[in-house]
């Protein structure tokens, strides 16, 4: 089972997390969880090292497990984005996923594969690195 890590906080509090609210225009939500796998091939810590943006120290940070049977929606190729419930924009440069929706039917994260499909940094702008998005507080182990 995989592990993740976030950075910018020493451990979870529940009671700090914001629930999920789409961002008009933008790709990614308002509120959730993020972190990217502990062995991914270029998580958060490599992308603020890459860009000079942030020190990732353990001491402010935190790992954690899935809960068996939490429903994780993978995107691993552009095929997974247009199948995600997307919001119609009169813009459509890159995708806007429906993050509200897919909460509401079920979907407790939604973890992105950035470093297998190149096209998934333009699809999905500002998931800059392999990481999950928690939308389901309860998941986290």
């Amino acid at each position: 089972m995989c592990r993740y890590v976030h950075y910018g906080h020493d451990h979870f509090d529940r009671e700090k997390f914001q629930e999920i609210k789409n961002e008009p225009y933008f790709c990614k939500p308002k509120g959730g969880l993020w972190a990217s796998p502990v062995n991914a091939e270029y998580g958060w810590k490599d992308w603020c090292e890459a860009e000079n943006f942030k020190d990732c120290t353990n001491e402010e940070s935190f790992s954690f497990r899935l809960k068996d049977g939490a429903k994780v929606y993978h995107i691993r190729s552009m095929q997974n984005v247009k199948s995600m419930p997307l919001i119609e924009t009169d813009i459509m440069t890159y995708y806007i996923p429906d993050f509200e929706r897919m909460l509401a039917d079920g979907w407790d994260a939604v973890e992105l594969h950035l470093s297998e499909c190149e096209q998934l940094y333009w699809a999905l702008y500002g998931w800059d690195c392999d990481c999950i998005l928690i939308m389901n507080k309860y998941i986290i182990e």
